[in-house]
């Protein structure tokens, strides 16, 4: 409302008197006569009077004239007819006291009363001058009432012929004062008068408005106006401008639907305007209206207090509310909203309703460091106010969003750029609209929105390219909440929806970015409405066991590995990588399930996109391995469905291979390619196996192992055991490159390492040797021979079926030798030994097969210090069968030599010893010639010597008993040898036979042992085997069941955690909806209410501040009243008159405290209200609802983690288990299997001992066998028969020497003394054999026989023919020379009994 006038208001009169001047006439009232005392005194006061003029200050002199009873006195220039002392009625009216009598002091203040003439004109009024201490105490100096009726252009001259001058005035009056600071009165002319308003006067169009606007009666107004600081009665009063206002109190009156006029000031205004040349000055006068009023406004029950201002300009009405200089809050509902200059103006034509016109609005708003000036339109439909920014930046909008709502922002981490934005207020809320940019995503129609939980940003975008990804359709969504946690209607974000055509396919998506490290990180997330089969991503596998289902389908491509923030849409917790890619939750796979030996669910299948096409990944909730038995397990698995002619899942991981000889697996990049019924694999070791199986540093397989793996699921699941493994790579067997082969079985003992190869030089076998024995090994002759389609081996000493593999390198192949080739086996190491068969060996003449029509048998040993071939088997020389065994040396020095074995005569052998002649060929011994040159053994000696003293016995008979006695004793001796000889072997054959049993028995009982101990060995192994299968097979299912045992634990965790999570986000998508319908009932609440508590709060301080006003006014009022009734008669006058204004002042006041207090009833009707009740019950329904929520949300996801407690302890305790049931396998005895293999091993090293013990027994036995007497009666047997055929043998010589002496006999006389002496000194020493092998065998050249040796002390030295076979020529021959050289004069040296000891004169035979 607008402060209170100066003057006191009245109702307008009922019958309001006409405004002519017939009825209004221009002569004031006189007050009546007095009767005057002391004409003396009259006299002399007329006689000053005329001499001076008085002042208010000088109350005696003016006392004095009013006791002279003077007609009139002049009054600071003023001339005053009838001067009186004025008193105050007690009705109030000022009335003419008595003539003072002559004899009275003047009081110390009184009021003057008189006549005066106004402003030069005929206007007269009747002045009241405040005189003294009246003067002094009051800031009213003087009072002019000019009578009861009057014109206004009676008053004011000037105003003639205006439109105001026939203004009809009642009771105008003027009032000059000192400035009154307690009223806030100006110093100066005052005045004030009530105005009648009718339609016969000036203010006709005013009445009208009053009535037909404000619905206002016309009658009077008590209006008052200042014109100006001077008093100048007796001047013309020509102001320059003048305003006088009145206010209708009481007013009620609505203006249309959103103004209500609660009071209605008038002013009355003048403007001096001077006139042309010959013109009179006119005024410009015009009429407006003012006041409190108060304007409905959107989203508040409570009004807004305007002042306004109405007047008609041009036959227009000119409407205008300002807030002056407080500010308009809560706008919208928004407690912190505060514009300043409110302003709402409105021109519309006088025939116009004012409740049909709109308003133009305006206000000023301090944002981004500036005063926005906002315009807008205010109408019963339409509320706006908007503002053009240049630009700002999300530190503003924070600032504002604070501002309005108390509340801080979370942290918005994207680069925002606002331009041109349009800032717009309306029913619904607060928005900026124009150009906005986030992370370089530009959206020129966007929107930003001010909600009270928050801010969002919306807007159209250009199509978008994400890598290879295209989003159309794209729509800017952005969210930034408050950061009270949980009262926001959804989560902060910024994200981009649209849509993506995919592979044929429409998906709905957003775009969720990140700044981190310099860079944006973006996702594109999308979910399909509809399950699909892996065959809409890959047609190859329709109809195919890996036509997967896919479900819960999600589209997502990113530009980094696992970006952060992505749980906040990613609500299938799906992996996310760089890329495009499709992921989707797979049923179980049952090839997934054969594999690993037990159910895997909770897969997930990740199609990942290039230029290529799909790529298809199997991902699983936890690590899942494979297990192909002890030997063999594998890392974590990764799964791959290959959608090619034939599709396929291809398992990949790491390989750990356990092999014998290393702690250390060897461990391989491992493939699975699994199909609907069995699985094949492939692996490689990009690096080198190193010593393997134990064989040396310097040996290496590599560099890429490859590994071969077959399984059979029906197979794996009954046995644990894949149904072939094994791996290969390559290997250097010196120059020569091959690619070995690994077999592993289920036994470690029978690991073998094998390759192939097509030939192998014998310097590329030193060179492999030398590097296992880590030694330099001499290289033979590269041409020495080559090993061709070769088997090499690496064995840790194995027996593999039947075959045994030696430990450590070994060989199997074809070897070529001696221009032939044969199978061989060589063992490889420090020394190299390879073992052959050959058919027929050319050694020279000689052809070397095999003994009994065998084969030749060769060893070729290669070493550091030592290398040759070794030779054996047997010969024909003539028709004789020798044995023969041949040394073909390459180092120290090449050189071949062999040794014959040949009968030399019954039961005696003699072994021919010889050696190359010259360089051989080694390759080709055909050619080769060997010489022979050898002594013969003592044994063979000693038969020469029995065979000559045969021949000597035989010869003495002879001459001592001529012919006859000697055919007589050949015959004797003949049928006792002959006796002898077949008692010797019938003997022999017996103690033979005796001993061929006994050896027999023992071997049999070893060869039995021996036979025993391998059956029941093999049959134990194969026990002991089987429980080690048996075992590891436990061991295996138990690793299974933990592998399993995990599988489910992580399985049951996983789900358990998918139904937490599932929870937690039903929650919170709960908790959120509730927020959301909890922020639209807020706001709807706020768009029909505003805010209404706090309005109502506001409305409770504007009550309490006008009821102060109120009392504050009233105590005011009391005390002027207080100070009328202390005061003095001379201060009634103008006492009352600020009596009056405190009264005035006290209505107004309460007319401010009526009108706070009809908002207040409005705003507390508006609370009890139903619609305001029911929206209050609704939110408080809601957030009961959304506390419920909580509550049973909380209370599942409590059920949920206990669940998943309880899950973890039952799974961990079937974890443990497995783990205790490996444990007991593997350290205690407790298991089953473990006490059986332990039963087993023990059986089996029991029978090992027992039976080892009674085979070394045995061998013992058998090694003794020459000291059985069974051995000792065979060897003295066979002594016996060879002294029985010695003594046939000299029974040959002794007829050999029988036919000697017949052929040359000597003389008698002296035959018998030389024999006899001869027979005692005949000493054979040394019989050497020379001669070429070549020559005997092709050219029958017998062998040379030296003979060395004494006969009667005389050395003889002679050569004699051997052939190989004739050893009884041999003799003969011997004996032939002997006795030729006897017979040639050797006798001669022997005479009678003085015969000499020495022999002389015997010839030396050269040597040939």
């Amino acid at each position: 409302m607008s402060s209170a006038s100066a003057t006191s208001t009245s109702p307008p009169n009922e019958n309001p008197i006409p405004t002519t001047r017939r009825r209004w006439p221009t002569l004031s009232r006189l007050l009546p006569s007095q009767k005057l005392k002391h004409p003396r005194l009259r006299q002399i006061a007329l006689l000053r009077r005329r001499t001076q003029s008085l002042s208010p200050k000088d109350p005696n002199g003016i006392y004095q004239s009013l006791q002279s009873n003077e007609s009139a006195l002049k009054l600071q220039g003023t001339s005053i007819k009838s001067p009186r002392l004025i008193a105050l009625s007690p009705t109030g009216e000022l009335v003419e006291s008595e003539r003072p009598p002559s004899n009275d002091s003047p009081p110390p203040g009184f009021v003057l009363g008189g006549e005066i003439k106004l402003f030069d004109t005929r206007l007269a009024g009747r002045l009241y001058t405040f005189v003294g201490e009246a003067g002094k105490a009051s800031d009213i100096k003087e009072i002019v009432t000019l009578g009861e009726r009057l014109l206004l252009e009676d008053v004011l001259k000037c105003l003639h012929g205006s439109a105001f001058g026939d203004v009809g005035l009642v009771r105008p009056r003027f009032i000059f004062r000192a400035r009154d600071s307690t009223l806030g009165v100006l110093p100066g002319l005052h005045f004030d008068t009530e105005v009648v308003f009718d339609n016969n006067s000036g203010l006709k169009s005013a009445s009208e408005t009053l009535s037909g606007v404000f619905g206002v009666k016309a009658g009077s107004l008590r209006v008052s106006g200042y014109l100006g600081e001077k008093r100048e009665w007796n001047k013309a009063l020509k102001p320059e401008k003048f305003s006088f206002k009145g206010v209708f109190a009481g007013v009620d009156s609505a203006l249309g639907r959103l103004v209500r006029v609660t009071s209605v000031g008038v002013e009355l205004a003048g403007a001096r305007k001077e006139g042309s040349f010959m013109r009179r000055a006119k005024y410009e006068c015009t009429v407006e209206f003012h006041g409190s009023a108060e304007v409905e406004i959107p989203g508040s029950v409570v009004p807004l207090v305007l002042d306004y201002g109405f007047r008609e300009v041009q036959g227009m009405y000119e409407f205008k509310l300002t807030k002056g200089g407080s500010e308009w809050v809560n706008v919208t509902g928004f407690k912190g909203l505060k514009l300043s200059d409110v302003q709402l103006l409105a021109e519309f034509p006088k025939k116009l309703s004012v409740g049909g016109v709109d308003f133009q609005l305006s206000a000023q708003l301090q944002f981004a460091g500036a005063a926005l000036a906002l315009k807008g339109v205010y109408s019963p439909e339409t509320f706006y106010i908007q503002a053009s920014v240049p630009t700002c930046t999300f530190d503003d909008l924070h600032a504002l969003y604070t501002s309005i709502t108390g509340r801080t922002l979370a942290e918005f981490s994207h680069t925002a750029i606002f331009k041109d934005l349009l800032f717009r207020i309306d029913a619904s809320g607060l928005t900026l609209s124009g150009d906005v940019t986030i992370d370089e995503h530009r959206a020129v129609k966007a929107v930003v929105t001010i909600h009270r939980d928050g801010i969002t940003i919306t807007g159209s975008l250009k199509d978008i390219t994400f890598g290879a990804v295209t989003i159309t359709k794209a729509e800017l969504d952005v969210f930034i909440g408050r950061t009270n946690p949980g009262t926001t209607s959804r989560e902060s974000g910024f994200s981009i929806t649209g849509n993506v055509h995919f592979h044929d396919m429409d998906i709905s998506v957003s775009v969720h970015t990140l700044f981190e490290g310099g860079q944006v990180n973006w996702t594109v997330y999308g979910e399909l409405e509809a399950d699909l089969e892996l065959s809409r991503l890959a047609p190859k596998v329709e109809g195919t066991f890996l036509d997967l289902s896919l479900r819960k389908v999600a589209f997502i491509a990113s530009n980094v590995d696992s970006p952060a923030g992505v749980e906040e849409f990613n609500v299938f917790n799906y992996p996310v990588r760089r890329g495009v890619q499709f992921c989707a939750a797979l049923d179980r796979v049952p090839q997934l399930d054969h594999v690993s030996g037990g159910r895997v669910e909770g897969l997930v299948l990740r199609a990942a996109y290039s230029d290529r096409g799909f790529s298809f990944g199997i991902l699983f909730p936890a690590p899942v391995t494979l297990s192909l038995g002890p030997n063999v397990t594998s890392g974590p698995l990764s799964l791959e469905v290959v959608t090619s002619t034939v599709p396929q899942l291809v398992f990949t991981t790491t390989l750990s291979v356990k092999v014998a000889g290393q702690a250390q697996p060897l461990v391989f990049t491992f493939g699975l390619k699994a199909d609907i019924d069995s699985a094949e694999g492939f692996g490689q070791m990009t690096n080198y196996w190193v010593n393997p199986l134990g064989l040396s540093e310097n040996v290496k397989i590599g560099p890429d192992l490859a590994f071969e793996l077959g399984i059979i699921y029906a197979v794996l699941a009954s046995t644990g055991t894949p149904s072939k493994i094994g791996f290969s790579g390559g290997l250097a067997i010196g120059d020569a490159e091959t690619q070995v082969a690994v077999a592993l079985s289920e036994n470690p003992t029978e690991q073998l390492v094998k390759t192939s190869f097509t030939r192998l030089s014998v310097t590329d076998l030193i060179r492999f040797a030398s590097k296992i024995a880590n030694e330099s090994i001499p290289i033979p002759p590269e041409d020495l021979f080559t090993i061709k389609n070769g088997l090499f081996y690496i064995s840790t000493g194995a027996t593999i079926g039947t075959t045994y593999y030696p430990a450590g390198a070994s060989i199997k192949g074809d070897i070529e030798l001696f221009g032939q080739e044969t199978n061989l086996e060589c063992t490889v190491g420090r020394t190299t030994r390879i073992q052959a068969l050959f058919e027929d060996v050319a050694l020279g003449p000689l052809v070397v097969t095999g003994t009994g029509g065998g084969k030749a048998s060769a060893m070729i040993e290669l070493g550091l210090a030592k290398q040759h071939i070794l030779l054996d088997g047997s010969v024909k020389i003539f028709d004789f069968e020798a044995s023969i065994h041949a040394s073909l040396d390459i180092l120290p020095k090449p050189d071949i030599s062999f040794a014959l074995r040949v009968a030399w005569g019954d039961a005696i052998e003699v072994e021919l010893c010889a050696r190359v002649i010259g360089a051989a060929d080694l390759k080709d011994l055909r050619g080769a010639d060997f010489l022979i040159d050898m002594a013969l053994e003592q044994h063979i000696l000693d038969y020469i010597s029995t065979n000559a003293q045969a021949q000597f016995a035989a010869m003495r008979k002879f001459l001592e008993g001529g012919v006859l006695a000697a055919e007589e004793f050949f015959e004797e001796t003949k049928g006792a040898i002959e006796a002898q000889l077949k008692e010797a072997e019938e003997a022999f054959n017996a103690a033979r036979d005796h001993w061929k049993e006994k050896e027999k028995e023992l071997r049999n009982a070893l060869d039995g042992a021996v036979s025993s101990f391998e059956e029941g060995l093999e049959e134990l192994q194969k026990d002991f085997y089987q429980a080690e299968k048996d075992f590891e097979a436990a061991v295996y299912s138990a690793h299974q069941k933990l592998e399993t045992a995990r599988i489910d634990r992580v399985a049951a965790i996983t789900s358990t955690l998918a139904k937490l999570q599932k929870a937690r986000r039903e929650l919170q998508a709960e908790i959120m909806s509730c927020l959301f319908s909890i922020q639209e009932t807020k706001k709807e609440t706020a768009m029909s209410y505003g805010a209404l508590l706090l309005d109502l709060k506001v409305a409770e301080e504007n009550v309490r501040k006008a009821q102060d006003e109120v009392d504050r006014r009233e105590q005011a009022l009391a005390a002027a009243q207080l100070e009328f009734s202390e005061a003095p008669f001379y201060r009634n006058i103008d006492l009352s008159i600020k009596v009056s204004h405190y009264q005035a002042h006290v209505t107004d006041a309460k007319a401010d405290l009526l009108s706070a207090q009809t908002i207040l009833t409005r705003a507390q009707s508006a609370l009890e209200q139903s619609g305001f009740q029911s929206a209050i019950s609704k939110k408080t329904e809601k957030k009961q609802l959304l506390a419920e929520i909580k509550t049973a949300g909380e209370q599942t996801i409590k059920d949920t983690e206990k669940h998943l407690e309880t899950a973890v302890k039952e799974n961990d305790e079937i974890i443990q288990k497995a783990e205790a049931e490996i444990e007991d396998h593997l350290q205690k005895n407790s298991s089953t299997e473990k006490v059986a293999l332990k039963n087993k091993e023990e059986a089996l090293t029991k029978f090992k001992s027992e039976k080892e013990t009674q085979i070394s027994t045995l061998k013992s036995h058998v090694a003794t066998l020459s000291e059985t007497p069974e051995f000792a009666k065979f060897e003295e047997a066979k002594s016996s028969l060879a002294m029985a055929k010695n003594a046939k043998s000299q029974l040959g010589a002794a007829k050999d020497a029988i036919r000697l002496l017949q052929e040359k006999a000597p003389a008698a006389e002296n035959a018998g003394s030389i024999l006899t002496k001869l027979e005692r000194v005949f000493d054979i020493q040394h019989v050497e054999l020379h001669g070429s092998l070549r020559d005997l065998i092709e050219k029958g050249i017998p062998l040379k026989a030296r003979v060395k040796g004494f006969i009667a002390g005389k050395e003889i030295d002679f050569v004699l023919d051997y052939r190989i076979g004739e050893t009884g020529e041999f003799v003969r021959g011997l004996m032939r020379k002997w006795w030729e050289e006897l017979s040639g004069g050797f006798m001669d040296s022997f005479g009678g009994e003085e015969a000499r000891e020495d022999v002389a004169g015997a010839d030396r035979f050269s040597h040939d």
